[in-house]
C-alpha cells in the first residue's frame, strides 16, 4: 500500500513540475543497412483515434551526404496495400535531421493497420530509410 501511494505521489510531482516527458518510441525500422539513424516518429493522437486528424512526425540523422528524392507513405489493412509518392527533392548533408511531416485522417473500418514509411534517395530512388508502425481500429 505505502509503495502504490509513494508512486502516486511520484507521478504526480512530475506532473506538476512541468517536466517534459519523452514519448514512447512508435514503429520499428524495416531497412537492412539504412542511411538515416537516431530515427523517431511521433504520432498525435497515440493512440490513433479512428476517423479524425493524424499527424505523423519523421526524424533521423543522415550518415552520409545525400539528397532526398521522395517518401513512400504505404498503409496496409487486410493484406491490401495503398501507396502515396509525396516529393521531396533535397539535399541533407551528414550529421544534418531530416524531418519529414505526413497528415492524415485515420482509418474508419476496424481491424489492423500497418503505416509505412520509406524514404528513397533522389538519383536512384534506392531505399534510405523504411520505418512503420501498427495500429488497430
Amino acid at each position: 500500500m505505502k509503495s502504490s501511494l509513494l508512486l502516486i505521489l511520484s507521478l504526480f510531482a512530475i506532473l506538476a513540475s512541468g517536466l517534459n516527458v519523452a514519448p514512447l518510441a512508435i514503429g520499428s525500422s524495416c531497412s537492412l543497412f539504412p542511411d538515416i539513424s537516431n530515427v523517431q516518429l511521433q504520432v498525435n493522437p497515440w493512440p490513433i483515434i479512428p476517423a479524425s486528424p493524424t499527424s505523423c512526425i519523421l526524424t533521423g540523422s543522415l550518415d552520409k551526404n545525400e539528397t532526398i528524392g521522395s517518401v513512400q507513405v504505404g498503409q496496409e489493412y487486410k493484406s491490401t496495400w495503398t501507396n502515396n509518392l509525396i516529393t521531396v527533392n533535397a539535399f541533407y548533408a551528414k550529421g544534418q535531421t531530416f524531418t519529414f511531416n505526413y497528415n492524415m485522417n485515420s482509418p474508419t473500418q476496424s481491424g489492423s493497420y500497418t503505416e509505412k514509411f520509406t524514404v528513397l534517395q533522389s538519383s536512384t530512388s534506392n531505399n534510405i530509410l523504411c520505418w512503420q508502425f501498427s495500429f488497430s481500429i
